[in-house]
């Protein structure tokens, strides 16, 4: 009796894992390499999510801090973030196949970044927690205002406009070709920008938040979740100025476009 065969998951037969690889790892490398073949620069839209943590000033030393969900990080977040400082384009992924655990997804995009971080004259743009005004099931203010609870932690996140723009900037200014970690500078946590909504969009509904990562992942969630600080001063030295991160979340609520029902 032969064995039976898992249907497969999608119309190209190929599993989610297969998919996730060729998406997100090997077709960025047959453009990026291609073009620098044909001595065409190219850009690559990557993610900010190959971090977890920030670091976090002790005294004179900093040290890396993985989990940002401890309570008393958050405190210290809250009345201290001068303390604490994200990871830069040099800092080696701590969130990736080659420092598990790591989401599969994040896993594939550390590989196309080591892969074509080299290959001629080219652009990686990483892109984190996107947002805008513009409500959406990609809109990061959007998941927030309808998650029936809402999991707390500390993280940087690009405002679409602003990511968009920087990334033109960067090509138009020349800009030394290279990794860019593009967000809005600083960090903000889920707690400050549910006090925003609840202030601006005065939602009826009450957030609740999860207990922490315990009860979090135990409510079924698989796949690790990062949750990090990114350092843009590499894209500040470029001449490319972006708004803060809590002014531009206020912006877009303020700005705020309902989805038609």
């Amino acid at each position: 009796m032969s064995a039976r065969r898992s249907p497969p998951s999608s119309r190209t037969g190929a599993s989610p894992r297969a998919e996730t690889l060729l998406g997100n790892t090997v077709l960025p490398c047959v453009v990026a390499h291609a073009c620098a073949a044909l001595e065409i620069p190219w850009g690559h839209v990557s993610t900010g999510c190959l971090y977890d943590g920030a670091k976090l000033k002790e005294g004179d030393a900093w040290r890396v801090v993985k989990d940002l969900n401890q309570p008393k990080l958050r405190e210290l977040f809250h009345t201290h973030p001068e303390r604490f400082a994200g990871f830069s384009e040099e800092d080696e992924p701590n969130f990736s196949f080659r420092q598990p655990p790591c989401s599969f997804h994040n896993g594939a995009k550390a590989l196309a970044e080591e892969a074509i971080r080299d290959a001629g004259q080219g652009y990686i743009w990483r892109l984190r927690i996107p947002f805008d005004e513009f409500d959406g099931p990609r809109n990061a203010l959007s998941k927030l205002q309808r998650y029936p609870k809402v999991y707390d932690n500390i993280n940087s996140f690009s405002h679409r406009g602003d990511f968009a723009r920087s990334c033109l900037d960067l090509w138009e200014r020349k800009a030394p070709w290279g990794i860019y970690n593009v967000t809005n500078p600083g960090a903000i946590s889920t707690r400050q920008i549910i006090e925003r909504i609840q202030k601006i969009l005065r939602p009826a509904r009450p957030f609740e938040f999860w207990s922490g990562d315990d009860e979090f992942y135990r409510a079924g969630v698989k796949a690790p979740r990062s949750n990090c600080i990114l350092d843009t001063r590499k894209l500040a030295e470029a001449g490319v100025a972006l708004r803060p991160v809590g002014e531009a979340v206020e912006a877009a609520l303020l700005a705020w476009r309902p989805a038609a029902p």
